[in-house]
């Protein structure tokens, strides 16, 4: 989905009165692009805050709603605010111990956990982050459900952390 394919669909949802709630993930969706694909990090800020807002007012403490925490928190790393990046990780992580089946849903697992150890790796909390990549290590390690090649291994190298995939 690009840019104008979003704002098409918010603009057909409120010409047809589709509840605020569902905007939510359009805005997630051009947070998204506008950080991964245009490094427009400010503009990705604004959408980000949008989708916050409208699950916060919403109640909805979903996977969705982590995911644009952890997607927030990676934003506010791009723009070199580590302080805000730890308050919106920090906020994801108490909603996924608040909500029992988060651990069932592998993909917003394991982006909580990467996105804790990284932003830890950057405040220079090497402990916290080598912790956070031991919880993700372990539950791969226990899983049946995922082949060699999909297995992923996190390595702190000084005060970043790397991703390797291993292919054995």
């Amino acid at each position: 989905i690009g840019i104008d394919a979003a704002m098409k669909a918010i603009d057909f949802c409120r010409a047809n009165h589709v509840p605020e709630i569902e905007y939510a993930s359009l805005y997630n969706v051009l947070g998204i692009i506008y950080q991964t694909n245009l490094s427009n990090y400010n503009q990705a800020k604004d959408y980000f805050s949008k989708t916050i807002e409208l699950y916060s007012t919403y109640e909805a403490n979903n996977s969705d709603y982590i995911v644009t925490l952890c997607n927030a928190a990676s934003n506010y790393k791009n723009l070199g605010d580590l302080l805000s990046a730890k308050i919106y990780i920090d906020e994801a992580y108490k909603i996924s111990t608040d909500n029992k089946n988060i651990k069932s849903d592998k993909t917003t697992y394991y982006e909580l956990f990467q996105n804790l150890s990284w932003i830890y790796a950057a405040l220079g909390d090497e402990d916290k982050s080598l912790e956070f990549n031991s919880l993700i290590i372990d539950d791969i390690d226990n899983s049946e459900n995922i082949d060699t090649f999909e297995k992923n291994v996190f390595l702190l190298y000084g005060k970043s952390v790397v991703w390797v995939v291993n292919t054995l």
